[in-house]
């Protein structure tokens, strides 16, 4: 028999993956779970795999259906592509764009380009998730967000990297501080100095402990944070340094008295800023047009135009 990937067994496939449970999914359905379960269990028999696994906290995706659901939720976004190009609507100029990104990007970067960019599209949208590097990702493989921005020490799979370059890591010092007038570092020359950590698990602390060890220096930071947000307030108050890309902090670093020093190690070159989409999703006019945007604010901060890679199609 052949499989049907475009009806409602499709659609009930979707909501039960995304609430994880048939009575979750048959609440918002406003469909019965046993008419739920029944299509569920027609798919699974048409693709000859199982979707979910049955467990006591719920419905949870195999591989197959991780795959299914990738399926589906670029199709939905396709056909929401269509169905405006359908109905006029101007697409470059008007819609939503549905953004992720990691908290470097949050506090400054992620605003200022969406406010430069809503100057030129004023009846433009956007939705900003903040998350994990994983999670970012994940909400581009899901179709929750259009674009993911994400500082990354590998290929994250199931998206598609529209555009990566390395994100070299600076140290804040303050303008009165000894190191001020140093136009690079190394971590060795950070020795006995007080200085801050975001908490376990970020790519910028698993670069720096690696640079560490291979410095032969011992990390005892005087604070440790999953917020960077409250290090930068604490290093602004009390000249302790901390380890930032300078995307995380531009347009307010040099006002707030610090000056932003590149260190040279080797290893703390291996981080990439990335911008993900979808993987073989294709772009609005909207959305692509945003990704350029980004990419051009980001140039105009780093002083000088980078490689940019083709984009596929």
């Amino acid at each position: 028999m052949k499989p049907s990937l475009h009806g409602i067994g499709l659609r009930y496939f979707v909501e039960v993956a995304r609430t994880g449970s048939l009575t979750d999914a048959s609440a918002t359905l406003h469909v019965a779970t046993s008419a739920i379960s029944r299509q569920i269990a027609k798919l699974e028999e048409e693709l000859e795999c199982q979707l979910f696994e049955r467990l006591a906290r719920g419905m949870v995706l195999t591989e197959g259906g991780r795959k299914l659901m990738a399926f589906a939720s670029r199709s939905m976004l396709d056909g929401e592509h269509v169905a405006n190009d359908i109905r006029g609507i101007a697409l470059d100029k008007t819609g939503t764009v549905r953004v992720a990104c990691t908290q470097g990007f949050a506090y400054s970067f992620m605003p200022a380009v969406i406010a430069s960019f809503r100057e030129g599209h004023p009846k433009v949208k956007f939705q900003l998730y903040v998350g994990s590097p994983n999670a970012v990702a994940q909400r581009v493989r899901d179709g929750e967000s259009d674009i993911a921005l994400s500082f990354s020490l590998r290929p994250a799979s199931g998206v598609h990297i529209e555009y990566s370059e390395p994100a070299l890591i600076h140290v804040l010092v303050r303008q009165d501080d000894v190191l001020a007038k140093r136009h690079h570092l190394a971590l060795v020359d950070l020795a006995g100095r007080e200085f801050l950590l975001p908490e376990q698990g970020t790519t910028l602390r698993e670069l720096v402990e690696i640079a560490a060890e291979l410095a032969g220096l011992h990390l005892d930071p005087i604070l440790e944070s999953n917020n960077s947000y409250s290090m930068y307030a604490f290093a602004k108050r009390t000249g302790a340094l901390m380890f930032t890309a300078m995307l995380s902090v531009t347009g307010r670093f040099m006002e707030d008295g610090f000056v932003a020093i590149p260190l040279k190690d080797d290893v703390l070159a291996r981080r990439e800023f990335q911008i993900q989409t979808m993987s073989g999703r294709l772009l609005p006019p909207l959305v692509k047009n945003f990704c350029d945007h980004v990419i051009e604010q980001k140039d105009n901060i780093n002083g000088a135009k980078a490689n940019r890679p083709k984009r596929d199609g």
